[in-house]
């Protein structure tokens, strides 16, 4: 990809609706090239099977146990794995809690 002062994006049907999401949560203080460098960043950072660093994991506390939502499936694959009995109860009782949200949410869309 070759980077000059200026690079212009293509702005679809598809990809509409995504950029209009994402200029809604932008805070006012950041310009959109910034904030969308940010977003590539945590896209890269959980994505990315060659990066397995702290940064994929809830970073509002330094001792979570949890990876981000967004992580890779073998990162949650180690942690249900390395979890104690109660704290394995506790992620299915919020997985589950989750669930009926976003089904709650899907319902009314749908």
């Amino acid at each position: 990809m070759n980077f000059r002062k200026t690079t212009t994006i293509s702005v679809g049907n598809r990809t509409k609706p995504i950029f209009e999401s994402f200029e809604k949560i932008r805070p006012n203080h950041l310009s959109f090239s910034l904030f969308l460098a940010v977003a590539v960043d945590e896209y890269i950072k959980n994505h990315n099977p060659k990066n397995s660093k702290i940064t994929d994991y809830d970073s509002t506390s330094v001792s979570s146990k949890f990876p981000l939502l967004t992580a890779n499936m073998d990162k949650w694959n180690v942690c249900v794995k390395n979890l104690e009995n109660t704290e394995l109860v506790k992620l299915q009782d919020k997985l589950r809690q989750l669930t009926n949200n976003v089904t709650k949410e899907v319902t009314k869309r749908l």
